[in-house]
Order: structure tokens, then sequence, then C-alpha cells
């Protein structure tokens, strides 16, 4: 803001030089006494509230009772008291003409309380809505972004506390996060099964399968750690066609950025609630995460993801055991970096923070197979396969060697029926060599209710709309199989 009753256009013109070396966003012409009410309002009476909050209330350790908006409503009672008190008094007349303001429509508020004036909040609560949003709607010019900037989506910590879990729930995903980690770093000697369908589209259909699932791991619970992958992200070779759960959770509708987090953050607290699962999903949008870091269990990155920078640094900061998958070439060299990426400290920025992440020893293996430069489907699961990458692994000197089998995919060139096969001779591959014995810790398995797939607009209740999986009936016999083998 430049008062400019007595400021010459040279001075003008200085401060105008000045924004655009700052990069302000916008510079504003306005005259001293307008310019004193503006500051007033939205500088200085937004402190004296923040100032008033924190005084009002004596409760001891309020802290443990506040959430993020408390703490963002009254950040700004942090400040410099000397410097501010000054700013105070100099804006003494605009700022209690502000107050005035304040107070009387506080007043109205108090009344209405008092008189249970239920529509007059409601009127006020709307008119409030509708001015914030002339906030959120970001102008951006054409040459900046080829993107209309739809709506601004709630932060990760009002979804969370929107739909909270309890401490019991959080206490037994830490518990069943640790059953996996001693699994990864050898302490337990089960075997992993990340299994599930290939993308979660139906969340009533998605609960009937868990607890099918639930059923089978309390009868090879010994043997066998099912993680459930409830995967709420699909990645298109192309970009087109459905993309999961969080674009569009229902797949018959438009797409809904709000409500798919929402959906896809009601069904985990479903699956933990009716069946003791904690999932496990795809980090396409490393961003998301936050939405779910209190209710996953492991993430994945997939084959196109793997070697991305935001991807690897990400999975260094993350709690949960991250499985990092070949790239779409099968080169193994860009498998072993992510890993390393993954596995090492780095500061970055995620989520508009100047983050340092403290590296993730967890960060371990998927072989998913690979395509070929004429687009066909190689597999990357046989002896010479695990030997190859078991003998690289040595060499690396990463924490934790592991490796973990995906048998669909280019693994099975997507023919769903050759996973029951193809695990099979993996589980075969541990009895020939220590070294591969060791380091295969599981396998992930494409399994729905139904056979195979369909079309999006299909009706078939829990078969695939995505790429084809193993119906129930084989899925449940396979994982007998399993357990039996290992």
């Amino acid at each position: 803001a430049v008062p400019t009753e007595k400021n010459t256009e040279e001075a003008k013109s200085v401060c105008r030089h000045i924004g655009e070396i700052l990069k302000c966003a916008r510079i504003s012409e306005l005259s001293p006494a307008y310019h004193d009410e503006m500051i007033g309002f939205v500088s200085q009476l937004t402190h004296c509230i923040a100032m008033s909050l924190m005084t009002c209330n004596h409760t001891e350790k309020l802290e443990d009772y506040t959430g993020d908006s408390f703490r963002d409503l009254t950040r700004i009672a942090r400040i410099d008291e000397t410097m501010w008190s000054e700013l105070f008094l100099l804006n003494k007349d605009a700022l209690l003409h502000q107050m005035k303001l304040f107070t009387m429509e506080f007043s109205n508020l108090e009344r209405m309380l008092m008189e249970a004036d239920k529509e007059g909040i409601k009127d006020m609560m709307r008119r409030s809505t509708e001015r914030r949003k002339l906030f959120d709607k970001e102008k951006v010019e054409e040459k900046d972004m080829n993107m209309e900037f739809k709506r601004k989506l709630p932060i990760p910590q009002k979804i969370k506390e929107m739909f909270p879990i309890s401490h019991e729930y959080e206490e037994k995903r830490e518990n069943f996060e640790k059953e996996i980690k001693d699994i990864l770093d050898g302490s337990s000697d089960r075997f992993i099964l990340l299994i599930g369908p290939c993308s979660a589209d139906n969340e009533e259909a998605v609960l009937d399968y868990l607890i099918r699932l639930r059923k089978v791991q309390d009868k090879v619970k010994d043997r066998i750690c099912i993680i459930p992958r409830v995967y709420t992200n699909k990645p298109r070779t192309n970009g087109t066609g459905y993309k999961g759960m969080l674009h569009q959770p229902d797949p018959h509708m438009n797409e809904d950025m709000l409500k798919g987090i929402i959906t896809i953050r009601e069904t985990y607290i479903r699956a933990m609630k009716e069946t003791e699962f904690f999932c496990a999903d795809e980090i396409l949008y490393p961003e998301n995460y936050r939405y779910l870091s209190d209710v996953l269990s492991y993430v994945a990155v997939g084959a196109r993801s793997v070697e991305n920078q935001f991807h690897r640094l990400t999975a260094s900061g993350l709690d949960v055991p991250v499985g990092m998958k070949n790239p779409t070439s099968g080169d193994f060299s860009v498998l072993m970096n992510s890993m390393i990426a993954a596995q090492n400290s780095h500061t970055f920025i995620y989520r508009n923070w100047e983050v340092v992440s403290q590296g993730n020893p967890y960060a371990h293996a998927i072989l998913r197979g690979y395509m070929n430069k004429r687009g066909q489907s190689m597999p990357n699961y046989h002896y010479e396969d695990l030997r190859t990458v078991c003998d690289m692994y040595m060499r690396a000197d990463l924490a934790n060697p592991a490796i973990i089998v995906d048998a669909n995919h280019a693994n099975s060139g997507k023919q769903y029926l050759e996973q029951i096969r193809i695990s099979k001779e993996v589980i075969r591959s541990k009895s020939f060599s220590q070294d591969i014995d060791k380091m295969v810790k599981g396998l992930m398995i494409e399994s729905y209710i139904e056979d195979g797939c369909q079309p999006i607009n299909g009706s078939v209740y829990g078969q695939s709309i995505t790429d084809p999986c193993l119906g129930w009936e084989k899925t449940e016999r396979l994982i007998y199989d399993i357990a039996e083998l290992v």
C-alpha cells in the first residue's frame, strides 16, 4: 500500500519498482486515511483479537485442547510488544473505529445467541461464508497457469479433526506397523502378503472383501502377515480413464476431489473398525499422504513414479515401510537408486514447508516386471532376477534389504490367473538360495470378489473395473497354499 497525497510520481515509481523486485502480488495506491483504516482492520484489529483470545481463558494446559484452527487463529498473538504497541498507538483512531465496528457485530451475535435466534445465526454464517469464499478464488493469468483453480481444499489436519480415529486404533496401527517392520528387518520370519483389488472402486464391495480376508488371516496368522492393498489412486498409462476413488468416489459420477478424500478416509476407518486391518495404498500424489498418515500401515511408490525426485524424498520422510517398484523400463539400477534416496536424509519443500527428512530404513524393493522397447510385458520374478537384485543389495549396503514380488502387472502380462503359478515359483526360488530366502519377504497379489474385470459401467458386484483380478475362491485357496509352502 502506498499513501499518495504527498507522494511525487517519482516516489510512486520507486515504490512500484521495489514491489516488482520483491515480487509483491499487488501494489495499491491508497489515500493516507484509507490506508490507516485498512491496516487497522486487516492487521492491527486481528492482532488485538488474537491477543484477547490468548488472555481471556486461564485454563491450565490450554495447548492440550487446541487444534490447528485455534492455533492458526492465534498465531499472530506472538508479537514484538515494543513495535506493536507503538503501531497501535500511532494508528489509535483508526484502530478504535474498527474495534467499535467489530464490537457491534459481536454484540449482535451475542444477542442472537441469548434469544436463540437460529435463523439469524445461520444468516450471519452464510454471509461470512460467502465473503470468505472471495479470498479463495485465486486469479491466475493464462500466461502463468493453464488451469482453473476451482476451490481450495481443507488442510489434512482439518479432515483428520472431522474424521478422527481413537487412541485405541492409533496404538493398534502402530503395533501392526511394528509387525511389518519386524518382518522386513528379519526379526520375524512371517511372510508378507500385500493383497487386494487393483483399485478400490466401491466402498461396500471392498469392505465385504476385507471381512472375508480377515477370516483367512486369523487362520494363517502364524505364517502370513496380510496387508490389504486398498489402492485409492489409479495411475493411468496415457492419463485417461478412471483414476481411482480419490478422483471419483462414485465411478459413475463426475470427479469430486474433496468427496474423494473424505470417502477414502472413511473407508480406511471402516476397515480398521470392522476388520482390524490397517491398509496399504500407493503414494501417487505425495502431498496427499498427510490426509491418511494416521490410518495407513504401508505405502508403495509405483513404477511410473519411482524415478521422480519428489516421490523419493517424500518416501525418505515417512514412518511407515515404503515399497519402491522397479521402473517400467525394468532397470534395476534405477530401483537401487530410488531406495538409496529413500533411506537417506534430505531437505526439500513439502506442503509449503521447508522440511528435513530423516531417511526411511524400511524402504525396500518391489519387482513388478517391465516393458521392453516393443511394449511387451517381461517378467523379473525368476530365480536369476532375484539373484541379481540380492547381489545389488549387498553391494549397495542398504538397511533391511527386502524384496516383495508383485505377481501381476508385467510379471503376469496382466494374465491374472498366472498369479497362482508365479507366487508358488517365487516361494520355490527361496528354497534354492539362502540369500534369496532371506531377502524375499513377501508377495503382492491383485484379488477381488469376482474373477477378471469389467468396463467402468459394468454391474458385477465385486469385480474390478481396472486390471483383472483373482476371484475370492481362488484367492482363498492360494493363501492357504502359500501358508503351507512358507
